[in-house]
């Protein structure tokens, strides 16, 4: 009983990232006065929306390596609440330096 208990969890919990890293897609949209994300899954995720002046800080960080494969996530900081992640699971520090600088900039610009 304790084995199928212990294996059916484990396969689940294995199912569920499967699903997961399958069916998750994130998006941004900056305009000249707001930052607008998605994360999660089609159908099921929504849509957020922050004013540029909102945004202290935008930061990534590693959240995941697989062998000399980093993976990252990008989080935007409010100036009230708490930090958001708009991006998770990307793949090399060119692409989330190219996302994070980008951001950045439109923040100072605004």
């Amino acid at each position: 009983m304790f084995f199928r208990i212990v294996f059916g969890g484990s396969a689940v919990a294995v199912t569920w990232v499967l699903v997961d890293l399958l069916l998750r897609s994130a998006r941004f949209h900056l305009d000249a006065d707001s930052l607008t994300f998605r994360n999660g899954w089609p159908l099921i995720s929504r849509e957020r929306r922050l004013a540029l002046s909102e945004i202290q800080n935008v930061s990534a960080k590693t959240t995941m390596s697989s062998n000399e494969t980093q993976f990252f996530s990008v989080s935007v900081s409010p100036r009230t609440g708490k930090p958001l992640t708009i991006m998770s699971l990307i793949r090399g520090k060119a692409a989330v330096d190219t996302i994070v600088e980008r951001i950045r900039k439109a923040v100072k610009e605004a």
